[in-house]
């Protein structure tokens, strides 16, 4: 038995940021994969587009007024996006991903500026997990002087790895 779907703008706004979030995919591909999911719906690349940035704008509004007191213990770490590092920021206690922001470099002063900005919105760090980078090192030092900055075991293993396959 045939069921009809009516899409109005709000379903094809959640179906649009959903595919974006849930299978990271490129515009293009959401563009082709919409007809299928709602067939006779087209969309343009521009609309879909549209869609994302305001959606991106409401995300970082969201984030910019959110209570960040509650945590205390974080993983720091870089990532990087087509060359470029993304520092990120993560309460270990709930996985709440506090901050992520693409920067031009990963030294103290992006770090300390990243740290910073998400102290000025509560975060009082006590412990920080890290890999030995030293911009994070020296940035949570300038914004975070008192919190334990303790290694993870992850690059410990990694290295030690390496060292026994050469050995």
């Amino acid at each position: 038995r045939p069921v009809r779907v009516e899409v109005d703008e709000a379903q094809l706004e959640r179906a649009v940021v959903g595919m974006r979030v849930m299978a990271p995919n490129a515009i293009r591909p959401l563009e082709e994969l919409l007809p299928f999911l709602y067939p006779g719906v087209r969309v343009s690349y521009g609309k879909i587009q549209s869609i994302l940035v305001q959606a991106e704008e409401q995300a970082k509004a969201f984030n910019a007024k959110a209570d960040l007191s509650p945590i205390k213990n974080s993983a720091l770490d870089e990532m990087f996006s087509q060359g470029d590092p993304v520092l990120a920021g993560v309460d270990l206690a709930s996985g709440y991903l506090f901050s992520l922001q693409l920067r031009e470099g990963r030294s103290g002063e992006d770090w300390a500026e990243v740290l910073g900005e998400a102290k000025a919105q509560g975060l009082d760090l006590s412990v920080v997990v890290k890999d030995a980078a030293k911009g994070i090192e020296a940035g949570v030092g300038q914004v975070f002087p008192e919190a334990e900055q303790r290694d993870d075991c992850f690059h410990v293993l990694y290295e030690m790895n390496k060292m026994r396959r050469r050995l």
